[in-house]
């Protein structure tokens, strides 16, 4: 496991705010694109499989899905 993806995995407050902050900006953004955005935000490289875990985390946490809009989703 490398240190990038261990701070990946224990920094999800940090990860949500970033996506809540994406959500903030740009109302009606749907799940997937927030993630990418807050990715590209936190400077997460483009083939990091952190990407891909923020989208799950998001996923499993706000039970939702990736093409959900984050207008109306529980906090």
């Amino acid at each position: 496991m490398t240190e990038d993806r261990q701070e990946w995995e224990y920094d999800w407050p940090a990860l949500l705010r970033a996506i809540d902050t994406v959500a903030d900006t740009f109302p009606g953004v749907r799940l997937d694109l927030a993630a990418e955005i807050a990715a590209l935000a936190l400077d997460l490289p483009s083939d990091h499989e952190g990407r891909g875990l923020l989208l799950e985390k998001c996923q499993q946490l706000r039970s939702v899905k990736p093409t959900d809009d984050l207008r109306n989703l529980p906090a």
